[in-house]
């Protein structure tokens, strides 16, 4: 993405927390809830890496001092309820650039689901046979499909799809579009893509082109709170906070008769939270899948 009016890239802040697996839950969604950051969270060995990207643009040094400040505070905090090794705090910018060439490093094609591959545009991969391919390009937005929650996403999508024929689907915090994207290849008719951040936008509709699918998803920056009607199946990949606070909109927005897919989860607690409140709400759980230590979940809606 080029910013024409700034004569220097544009720089955002990468925070990355290495903590024992007990605390990454509660680091993520502090993060998430409180800095409004993009959360990953990796394995490396018996510990957890949880990296957050904040999207403002060109943070004064004040700032992120009085962030960092915060941090460390509420890392001190949960290390000593939890009676754990305080975790280790990394924070530094990064440009456009350092962040697009990061990408080209550690993103080959790869079959997130059997028979349906991702690939790089960088990359001249040609599909093999009734293989279905999604063609990316991650730009500033979260989700090339790596990750496990994306793969089960994808997988639990497409059992919804197998039992909802000619379905029109809400992906809310589409991202890059890729659940989206990959739901079209299943056999969805038309996809609505919901995200409030502008670069996910911009990295979703370039997308979407690059794969000939414009006709057939849409992408809005409204809030989910300003839609209307309902949808065969809603589909969100986001984090357990904000689904929870989304779950009264979640739920309104299916159709009787229809499915939900929600994943961004870990397995174990949080997976099991989101199960109870959501059939609290008046939805059916389905099934749930997992992969490592995350989780993907389908609830139906009766008719």
């Amino acid at each position: 993405m080029n910013y024409p009016n700034e004569k220097q890239p544009a720089t955002w802040l990468k925070i990355t927390i290495t903590a024992a697996p007990e605390l990454a839950g509660a680091i993520s969604d502090y993060m998430t809830g409180v800095l409004a950051a993009g959360v990953e969270i990796n394995l490396e060995g018996e510990r957890r890496v949880i990296n957050g990207f904040l999207g403002q643009k060109n943070l004064p040094d004040k700032e992120i001092e009085s962030i960092r400040l915060s941090l460390k505070k509420h890392l001190t905090q949960l290390a000593g309820i939890f009676g754990l090794p305080e975790p280790e705090l990394h924070m530094g910018k990064f440009t456009h650039k350092d962040w697009s060439n990061n990408w080209k490093q550690h993103f080959a094609p790869f079959q997130v689901i059997p028979g349906l591959t991702i690939a790089p545009t960088w990359e001249n991969y040609q599909a093999n046979g009734k293989e279905s391919v999604i063609i990316m390009d991650p730009g500033m937005a979260f989700g090339t499909g790596q990750h496990p929650t994306t793969a089960r996403s994808i997988s639990l999508i497409q059992k919804s799809l197998a039992e909802l024929k000619g379905a029109e689907m809400l992906d809310v915090g589409t991202g890059t579009g890729i659940l989206g994207m990959a739901a079209l290849l299943l056999g969805a008719e038309r996809v609505l893509g919901i995200d409030n951040d502008s670069d996910a936008a911009v990295a979703a509709l370039a997308n979407i082109r690059l794969n000939g699918l414009g006709k057939a998803m849409q992408v809005s920056r409204q809030d989910i709170t300003e839609l209307t009607g309902e949808y065969d199946l809603v589909a969100a990949n986001i984090v357990h906070n904000t689904l929870l606070e989304m779950k009264t909109e979640l739920i309104r927005l299916v159709k009787p008769g229809g499915q939900m897919v929600l994943s961004g989860l870990l397995a174990g607690e949080q997976a099991k939270n989101i199960v109870h409140t959501f059939v609290q709400g008046g939805m059916q759980f389905i099934e749930e899948e997992t992969e490592g230590e995350w989780a993907a979940l389908r609830f139906g809606k009766n008719p």
